[in-house]
């Protein structure tokens, strides 16, 4: 179908033109490909509301902003899915979603994002678009959120969901997946998988994770302009909220990796923006974990962080979410 409606909407919230082109070239990786087209333009200004420097931050408007992105990137009307609550094992408000093409025993274990403070499931039925590339079925997780329960609350929830699903499904069948925070707490939910010795997932895809939770390294990394300094200040707003600042590395897997032991992590697929601010941890990270598994890493240029949840709009992010489908029925067992 045509992008009409959600292209006048997300134009409506154009912010930083500047945000459309990007002048640095920031970390290796596999290049992804970035298109000139009105639909990006718009999705880049929706974007730009995140880093108005005239713009509050805090718990509330970031919770605000994230239940605005759900709107707009509501699967189109007469989409094919159906959402089902799980009434035990996984979490209170936690969710199986299913396209007529799903398969019972091939399951994707989505950790949504938000900063471990924003971001519900019904915010993310995007992921209908993962479930019918690779016929499975979604378990959407409703994980507590910080400030009212602060980590590793969202790790508990996350090995006890996983744990749960273990139960349903042979490990071979499951890929664990998750964007932002939810990318950082899929890989603290496979190193705890690691340090118990349980079953781990058949593959990992990691869309834009936030795998170093300490903000004092945000800085230093790039040279800040404006819009950058305002999602410093973000970020480091979000982090004192999501567990107390002497503890923020024990969460951040970019330094907790360093005990993870070589060739036993299943395969990662790690993609990132050039443009985001989290890209230079996201490049440090996939070359840190190289060692330890099986890792394909994709940088895409001139976008912004999890761009991928745009794929009904933006053709890069299709691209991004098409490889990630591949990246998955690699990993998974046949579909028949």
């Amino acid at each position: 179908p045509g992008v009409g409606t959600k292209v006048a909407l997300l134009a409506g919230l154009k912010v930083h033109a500047g945000w459309i082109r990007c002048t640095r070239a920031m970390g290796e990786g596999r290049p992804g490909t970035v298109r000139d087209s009105p639909e990006t333009e718009a999705a880049m200004g929706f974007f730009g509301r995140f880093s108005d420097p005239e713009k509050p931050i805090s718990v509330g408007s970031l919770r605000a902003d994230m239940e605005t992105l759900g709107d707009l990137l509501k699967p189109w009307p007469g989409t094919a899915y159906t959402v089902d609550p799980i009434r035990r094992g996984a979490g209170p408000g936690s969710v199986w979603l299913r396209t007529p093409s799903s398969l019972e025993h091939r399951v994707l274990f989505y950790l949504h994002g938000g900063g471990y403070v924003a971001g519900n499931v019904s915010q993310y039925h995007w992921v209908h678009l993962l479930a019918t590339g690779v016929r499975a079925r979604v378990l959407l997780l409703e994980y507590r959120l910080a400030p009212e329960h602060q980590l590793p609350a969202a790790v508990h929830d996350a090995i006890a969901a996983y744990t749960w699903l273990l139960e349903h499904v042979p490990p071979a069948g499951i890929v664990v997946a998750g964007d932002s925070a939810g990318g950082g707490l899929a890989l603290n939910l496979l190193q705890h998988l690691q340090n118990q010795g349980l079953p781990q997932p058949a593959g990992v895809v990691l869309f834009s994770p936030w795998v170093d939770l300490t903000p004092e390294n945000l800085g230093p990394r790039l040279g800040l302009g404006p819009i950058e300094l305002t999602q410093v200040k973000l970020v480091r707003t979000i982090s004192r909220e999501v567990a107390p600042t002497e503890q923020l590395a024990d969460f951040s897997p970019l330094h907790t990796w360093q005990s993870v032991e070589s060739g036993t992590v299943p395969p990662l697929f790690v993609t990132a923006a050039s443009n985001e601010l989290l890209m230079p941890g996201i490049a440090e990270f996939a070359a840190r974990a190289e060692p330890k598994g099986p890792v394909e890493w994709v940088l895409y240029p001139g976008l912004f962080h999890v761009f991928q949840m745009w794929a009904e709009v933006l053709p890069e992010a299709a691209d991004a979410v098409r490889d990630a489908v591949t990246f998955m029925n690699q990993c998974l067992p046949p579909q028949e």
